[in-house]
């Protein structure tokens, strides 16, 4: 019954029966159990799955199945993580660490690229000609005279 259920999460939470209702945003917090459990409407249980994202929808609904759904990692379910799932899971990270860190790297180097241009640009009296991005700065003297 649901409303087995309903109790068998609040004992998993600590807490009551109505906190689970009010965690649910349910009316009162669901006055304990009543309304709650057996008959009891379809937004009402989709209120509690959202407030309570470990349960399982098969087991509060049928009753089938473990209670909390299965801890995943990336996708896979934290029991068939076998050392060699890990291990490649671990290269790929560092692989896509190590390519944000390039990526950082260049960012940071075309940064101070720029600002040292703008600052030659304010002290030599330089203007840039071609902006287009993909082509190589060009700058030409502007005659300034202090």
């Amino acid at each position: 019954m649901i409303n087995d259920r309903l109790k068998l999460i609040a004992k998993h939470y600590g807490v009551s029966g109505r906190e689970i209702g009010r965690r649910a945003g349910l009316k009162d917090g669901g006055s304990e159990y009543n309304g709650l459990g057996d008959g009891m409407s379809v937004k009402k249980l989709r209120d509690i799955l959202l407030a309570c994202p470990e349960i399982s929808f098969e087991w509060l609904i049928f009753g089938e199945g473990n209670m909390l759904k299965p801890k995943t990692i990336d996708g896979i379910k934290v029991n068939e993580i076998t050392p060699e799932v890990f291990i490649n899971r671990f290269q790929e990270l560092v692989g896509e660490k190590k390519e944000l860190e390039l990526k950082l790297k260049n960012a940071l180097f075309e940064n101070e690229t720029l600002k040292s241009l703008s600052k030659n640009k304010l002290v030599y009296g330089l203007s840039a000609v071609d902006t287009n991005v993909d082509a190589e700065p060009q700058f030409e003297l502007e005659e300034t005279y202090q």
